[in-house]
């Protein structure tokens, strides 16, 4: 989303990002300060310059405002202004040779083999969804007769095209089954877990080039 650098809300801002820095960062696992997720990208590839027609739109909270800040608060902490980023607008803000990526047309358009088509410096997202745990399912839809378009099934399915997804990843390895909603839930589970290790392999067996990956996300919550 894009943010007005204007006050009031500027001073809103500060006030807020300078209360989480000092609640964060005793956390002994607070490795990094991070100013955004996919703004930057937005900002280049998601036809905002148009509307926003000049209007500020949070570029300066997140190489200004905001380092600042960390630099003041947390001084022994890296900042990265967004993720995924370049490190400046010299490079695309999701460019795999600089600072970290996030890979997502494995999933949305493309069979995880292609994870295999390229190195990023490190992948900051990726993943590859699947339904929860039978054992979840009985308890948070108990007594729904279970099929991937149950009411349930797809009031809980929250990825644009989520399904359909689902159904073009298990037939590009496996005969879809109809009809058969336990073999169907098997077999995409089988699907995420082979594509999760085959992005992790590949990206791991290019250290340092590859100097890691972040999965979205191990911690997902079932129902939402």
């Amino acid at each position: 989303a894009a943010y007005p650098e204007e006050q009031p809300l500027r001073g809103e801002i500060e006030a807020e990002a300078r209360d989480n820095v000092v609640r964060l960062m005793p956390h002994p696992s607070m490795v990094l300060w991070n100013g955004n997720n996919e703004n930057l990208w937005g900002f280049r590839d998601w036809d905002w310059e148009p509307g926003l027609a000049g209007d500020s739109w949070g570029e300066g909270y997140y190489l200004g405002l905001l380092p600042r800040l960390v630099a003041e608060l947390d001084p022994t902490r890296h900042y990265a202004a967004g993720s995924p980023w370049s490190g400046s607008w010299d490079h695309h803000p999701n460019d795999p040779d600089h600072g970290t990526y996030h890979s997502w047309e494995v999933w949305n358009r493309q069979d995880y083999a292609e994870y295999r088509a390229n190195v990023p410096r490190f992948v900051a997202e990726f993943g590859w969804q699947a339904p929860p745990a039978m054992a979840t399912l009985r308890r948070a839809l108990p007594g729904e007769a279970l099929a991937p378009d149950s009411p349930g099934m797809l009031h809980h399915q929250k990825a644009e095209d989520g399904n359909g997804k689902l159904n073009r990843g298990v037939a590009r390895h496996f005969t879809l089954p109809e009809g058969d909603f336990d073999r169907w839930h098997y077999l995409t589970q089988v699907v995420q877990a082979r594509a999760v290790a085959a992005g992790i392999e590949h990206w791991r067996s290019h250290w340092p080039t590859c100097a890691g990956t972040v999965v979205w996300q191990l911690n997902d919550c079932w129902p939402v």
